[in-house]
Formats: structure tokens, sequence, C-alpha cells
């Protein structure tokens, strides 16, 4: 019978078992974390064992393999911390492992010495104690670096929550990067106006001014930030100078070496609406490199100043927004104050002048002047409010040109013309330099309205003696109208907000110059309607200044087209003869004011018509059964039964169709529309002049249209 085996050579020859008595127990117990392979659970066990089994056949004592058992137990523990041991885990299975070699010596008969179980049991319990202290160090460690880590969110947090200027804030926290977790670093803003970017900062600010040197001479296209990497938004990187890029080159490589990056982490600026830039920590060659554990660490940071940025664009645009909104208020209450001063200054010389006239003793001369004054006003004041209404339809898109085939130069006379006389009062000299054949296609309406708005703002700020020039040329397929004066000027600053409505280059209570500030904005309203273009110039204050319209040519024509003639003596000229009476006439008056009622009443009666009133609609129709009008002229807004209502009503009551005029505060093209699909036969707007309104119903009455008058 062959002599019982020692337990070094059980150890020696028997390896395999004892491992597989070890991996047998270990998988069977609840002691590996889950996931665990063979491998990792037989690690370095093979070393130890065979480290033991020498010392067990030389009998040397244990201490005198300290230093290889030592070394096993060490990278044994700091295996065991990677695969997420716990200590209590570690402890047990060294006890495994112990159990595992004696059970197999028992069932060998192996006659194992006392002192072969005290080398045994000093061995494994040297190679726990190194396991354990490796475990420990590496926890402390991690516990350590998750302190650290908080304590830098912690700190980045309190200065990125600091301020909101941006710019400042990150300056701060890149300060603090330098000092706690890299050599130096880069911040760089993606569409951010700020002064610094990108923002750099080394832990020796002695050396900033040549890393931003270095950056700004070697940065191109290809590179972000000089760093050979593919930009990957949705997550950082970590490089280094020894990693091969498939973006590497010369210029790349020289960067580095000058910056003497060694290792670096990269990471987006990464919020839920964008990229708002990418930070950059780096290290050189006399610091630690990066490792993957770094990365979490520099993410957590670039999200956290991806929303700190993120805030300060909405603290940006919400103080844009909050200015805005204030500048509107401004602009709201300086506009009411304004129109109000605007509309109250006609209306007090026609209340002031109106109580003179009452008290009837005025001459007949003053008497004269004042209903001059008070005409002047109420047309003063009537063109305030069509202004107004004109840029209302214009900026909501509700006005509409009606285009023919016109003269311009015609045009252009006939406006001049009409202007002449405020021109005179002030001694402006007014120059025409007009080329003929300016043809084109367009609203003649409007576009009077065009140039005598223009001239009208040329005379308003031009001095006494000024002088006022009118070209009107041919450029290739645009004409161009240009009214200069020798005014006031204009600052080069506000040359384009002049087309703004209700801006005025001076809008305090000491203004030298009434009005609202539409004129202008009316103008390039209408000019775009026709294609076309108009631009302010001036030198400057006192150096007068010019507007320049653009308006596409129309083709040639031929003559017998009908081309638009304007009259050039006056607008005046320009109207048709009025007649003089309504003699025999038969008018319908109905309105439900009063004041409105009367004058409408009393113009048609001066006119020689025959006139009755009613206050509403229902009073209306009951007047129709014992007076049968040749014409009604009504309101449309009236309370209870409307405009609508009594041409729906005339016509239950009467088949003969009356011929039915609209006279109402409404202006609105919709208006218009609603009312002839209803069956009004003309729309006037209120207020009136007497001749339009008294043309307007010879107008219908000669047409044919209204019955004829009964005996």
């Amino acid at each position: 019978m062959a002599p019982p085996m020692a337990l070094g050579d059980v150890l020696a020859t028997h390896a395999d078992d004892i491992l597989q008595r070890f991996i047998s127990a270990m998988s069977a117990s609840d002691v590996p974390p889950p996931g665990t392979t063979r491998a990792q659970l037989v690690d370095h066990i093979p070393r130890l064992l065979a480290e033991i089994a020498e010392r067990l056949k030389d009998g040397s004592p244990v201490a005198a393999a300290r230093s290889d058992i030592q070394d096993a137990g060490r990278e044994h523990g700091n295996n065991r911390w990677q695969l997420g041991y716990d200590i209590e885990a570690l402890a047990r299975e060294f006890d495994v492992l112990r159990r595992c070699v004696l059970q197999l010596c028992e069932e060998r008969q192996c006659q194992v010495a006392l002192k072969e179980v005290e080398i045994l049991t000093g061995c494994l319990g040297a190679a726990f104690a190194e396991a354990i202290t490796e475990y420990v160090r590496h926890r402390d460690n991690e516990s350590k670096q998750r302190a650290d880590a908080q304590a830098l969110l912690y700190e980045a947090g309190e200065i990125l929550m600091s301020s909101l200027d941006i710019q400042a804030a990150l300056r701060r926290l890149a300060r603090l990067l330098v000092r706690r977790l890299s050599v130096w670093c880069c911040i760089e803003l993606e569409d951010f106006e700020v002064s610094d970017n990108p923002l750099l900062a080394h832990a020796d600010p002695l050396r900033e001014d040549s890393l931003r040197q270095a950056f700004r001479a070697m940065r191109n296209p290809g590179w972000r930030h000089g760093f050979p990497f593919a930009r990957n938004p949705a997550a950082a990187q970590l490089g280094g100078s020894s990693v091969p890029s498939e973006e590497d080159n010369e210029a790349g490589r020289e960067l580095l070496e000058q910056v003497e990056a060694c290792s670096w982490i990269v990471a987006p600026l990464q919020t839920q609406h964008a990229l708002q830039g990418t930070l950059v920590v780096v290290r050189d060659g006399h610091s630690e490199p990066y490792v993957q554990d770094d990365v979490p660490l520099v993410e957590e940071l670039a999200r956290r100043i991806a929303m700190a940025i993120d805030n300060a664009r909405l603290y940006q645009k919400a103080q844009q927004e909050r200015q805005r909104v204030e500048r509107a208020l401004r602009a709201k209450d300086e506009f009411v104050a304004v129109i109000s001063h605007e509309l109250r200054t006609p209306l007090n010389s026609v209340s002031g002048w109106l109580t003179l006239l009452r008290t009837g003793k005025l001459t007949a001369d003053r008497a004269e002047h004042a209903l001059d004054i008070i005409d002047r006003n109420c047309k003063a004041q009537a063109r305030i409010v069509e202004d107004l209404l004109d840029i209302s339809r214009l900026v909501t898109g509700n006005i509409r040109i009606q285009p023919a085939q016109l003269d311009l130069c015609s045009l252009v006379d006939m406006v001049v013309e009409s202007v002449r006389p405020a021109a005179e009062a002030k001694r402006i000299m007014i120059e025409r330099e007009l080329e003929d054949g300016a043809i084109l296609r367009g609203d003649s309406q409007r576009l009077q309205q065009v140039v005598w708005n223009l001239l009208a703002n040329a005379i308003k700020f031009t001095p006494k003696d000024g002088r006022i020039r009118v070209s009107l040329r041919q450029n290739r397929s645009t004409l161009e109208l240009t009214v200069a004066d020798s005014g006031e000027g204009i600052p080069a600053h506000v040359l384009l907000k002049l087309f703004e409505p209700f801006y005025q280059l001076d809008s305090t209570t000491s203004r030298r110059h009434a009005g609202l500030g539409l004129g202008l904005a009316i103008v390039r309203h209408l000019v775009e309607l026709h294609g076309g273009s108009v631009e302010a110039s001036s030198k400057g204050i006192g150096q007068g200044s010019a507007f320049t319209v653009r308006l596409p040519m129309s083709p040639a024509v031929s003559a017998t087209l009908g081309i638009t003639k304007m009259p050039t003596e006056s607008l005046r000229a320009a109207l048709p003869t009025l007649p003089v009476a309504l003699t025999g006439t038969k008018v319908l008056v109905v309105d439900d004011e009063q004041d409105t009622r009367e004058l409408v009443a009393t113009i048609l009666e001066t006119a020689g018509a025959d006139v009755r009133v009613a206050p509403g609609a229902n009073e209306a129709i009951e007047a129709l059964s014992v007076f049968v009008p040749d014409v009604v002229v009504t309101d449309i807004g009236m309370p209870g039964r409307d405009g609508f209502d009594l041409l729906r009503g005339m016509r239950d009551v009467d088949d003969r169709r009356v011929p039915t005029i609209a006279l109402t505060g409404r202006a609105s093209e919709d208006d218009v529309t609603r009312a002839a699909i209803a069956g009004f036969d003309r729309y006037l707007t209120k207020p009136v002049e007497p001749s339009t309104l008294v043309t307007t119903v010879a107008e219908l009455v000669h047409s044919g249209s209204a019955p004829k008058p009964s005996a």
C-alpha cells in the first residue's frame, strides 16, 4: 500500500479537484453576484494553491512566503471588488476554499500534520487579510471619489445658480474645474452671444493667453476644439494622445503637443431641445490620465451646464419679451396721448367757434371766418380717422387696390398743384422734373395718397423759404419718384424706423410738428401693394431728406387702351359738375342719432328735396305707408332693427325697388361688400361731404333707377 500523501502533495496533484469542489460549493450558494462566470470564480485561486503547496513542501514559514501570497490575495481582492462582492461574501469564500482542501485530504486519508494545517491556515489568512485590505482600499477610494464628485457637483451647481450672467458663471466654473478636475478646460457655446467664446481656463493663469492663441491658430472645420474625435451629440468621449484616431493629422498632433494634452474627456452640452455647446477637460503628462469611471462625472457636469445655459437663454428671451411688451405699452400710451391730442385739437376749434357763433355777436365777416375754421378742422379730424382706418386695413391685409393703366406724371402734377397753397403759405418753392411716358398699372386714388403724403411730409418739415424738389424718371423697367427737401434732416439711426406705424422722431409733449406718424407707414404699405419699394435718405440733421419710391413700369401700350390722364389744374377741376338742386325728389332719412338725422335732412332740403325722417327701422316702415320716397338714406348700425332689417322690411311692404343709400360710420371692405350683397345701391361713410351726399342722391334719381315722383 502506498504511503499517505502529504498536504502539499495533495494541493499540487489534486488542484483541479479542489477547484471543482470550490466552484460547485460556490455555485450552490448565494455568495457570487448573479452573472459571475466560472473563470471569474476561479480567478487567482490556482496561483494561491500553488504558492501554499510550495510552502508546505519546503517547510518554509508563512512569513517567508507572505510576499507572493499577499500579491495573489491583493489581486483576488481587487477582482472581487470589481465583481461587486461584499466583505462577508469574501470571507465566506476563503472559508469554503479551506474546507474544500481539508475534505479532500480526509477523503484521500491523508496524514495531515498539525504544522501543515497551521501553514495552510496562515497562508489563507494572509491572502484573506490582503484581499480585505485591497477591497477596503477600493471601497474607501470610491467613497472618497463619490464624495469629491458630489462636492464638485454641489459647488458647480452653486456657481451656475448664483448668476443669470451665464458668461460670468461659466468663467467661475472653469476656474473650479481646473482646480479640482483638470489641468485646463474649454467651454464653447453654440449660437449664444457672449464675448468670450470658447471660454478657456488653465491651472496656471499665465498660460491661458498662449492656450487661447494656440486654439485660434489651429482650429479648422474638420476638428472640434482641435481634438481628433468625431463629435457624438449623445454621449461624452474619452480620449488620449496614445489613442489612434481616424481624424488624426499633422495639424492635430501639433496642437496636442503645443497644449500638452495627454488625456481628455469631451462632453456635449445637450438639453432636450438642442445642443448648447461642448465641454472639454484635459490633463497633461504630469497628471493621472482619465479613466472610463471619470466620464459619468464629466457628463453630469455637462448636463448641468447645458441646463444653466438653457435657463439663461430662456431668461434672455423672457427679458427681451418683457422689454418688447414694455415698449409696446409705452407706444400704446404715447399713441393714445397723440390720438387724444390730435383729435381734441380740431375738436377744440370747432367747439369754440360754434360757441361764439351761438352768441350772435360775431360780425358777418367773423362768422364766415368761423365757418371756414370749423370746416377746415372737421376735414382735419376726418383725415385723422381715415388715416387710422387705412393703417388698420393695410396692416390686417383688408385693403385692395383697383389697378388701371395710368400716367404717373400727370398724377404727380395734380397732387403738386393740390398742395401748392400750403407750400406757398411757408414760401416754399416746389420744383418739378418729370419725365413723360411714366406709364404704370396702379390704383390712382392710392397713388395720389402716396404722393400727397410724401409732399405733405416735406412741407411740414421744411422751414420757411425752403425748397422741395419732385423728380420722376425711368430707370430700366422701374419708375423712380423722389421727393427731396431742404428741411430738418433725419439722423441715420432712425431712417429705417420712419416707416413704422406711429413712429415720430420727436414724440415729446413739446414737439413742434403735429400728426400721428402714420403717413409714411401708409406710403410704405401702399407702395408695396403695387409691387414697389420706398426708402428714405438724409445726410443728417439740417441737411434735408429725400424719399424715393420705386414702382414697376407697365409694358408699352397702345394709345387706344385709354390710359388714365390726370388733369394738372387741381383736384377740384378733376371732380364732375355737381347738381345744384334736388327739386321734387322725395327722400326718406333714417338714423337713430337725432343730430345726424337733422344734418342729413337739412343738406337735402337745402338742395330742394322733400325730406321725411325716421329714428329707426320700424318708424321708417310705418312712414312708407303715407310717404313714397324716390331714395332712402339710412344708417346701418341702429338699435333694435338695423339697416339690413329695414331693407328687407321695405321689400316686404312694397314690391317696388326703392334705391337705398347706406350712410354709416362703418368703413371696412367687409362692411361695403356685405351692404352690396344685401342690395344697397350706394355706400357712404360718415362724416360725409354735403356735395357728395347730394350728388349721390341725384345720380340715383337721374339714372332712372328711382321711381318717378308722384304729382
